[in-house]
């Protein structure tokens, strides 16, 4: 199964309010109720939000996250978070959580990283 979002989007429906889409629920669980977002369906060692989120495949525990880039405060997610985390290792500013594992060019971190943040947020990455 392959996600084109790891965020509801507009018109998606949540009926059980748990973050994950109904059509989503559906098409693993057979319903759009069965689905927690706290459990790991594939048993990958990634939850069921985490690879949602991340546009990984919930069914195939061979799709999953190692070090993503761009995840600078390493919470298996691209959020505003690491986005501030950018920010200010690029206005000098000591951030104790940021990796260079995850940094977009492998070797520093900067404005390229809080870019790449706020495209992925705003789904305007490839």
């Amino acid at each position: 199964m392959t996600q084109q979002s790891g965020y509801l989007a507009i018109g998606q429906t949540d009926s059980d309010s748990d973050g994950l889409p109904d059509a989503l629920e559906q098409a693993i669980a057979g319903n759009s109720n069965e689905l927690s977002p706290n459990a790991d369906y594939d048993g990958d060692g990634n939850s069921n939000m985490a690879e949602f989120q991340n546009m990984t495949d919930l069914t195939d525990a061979n799709s999953f996250l190692s070090m993503l880039a761009g995840d600078l405060n390493d919470d298996q997610r691209i959020t505003l978070a690491d986005t501030i985390i950018a920010l200010k290792i690029g206005a000098g500013i000591s951030v104790q959580v940021a990796t260079l594992d995850t940094a977009i060019n492998g070797q520093r971190i900067g404005l390229e990283d809080a870019v790449y943040a706020l495209q992925f947020v705003a789904n305007l990455t490839d």
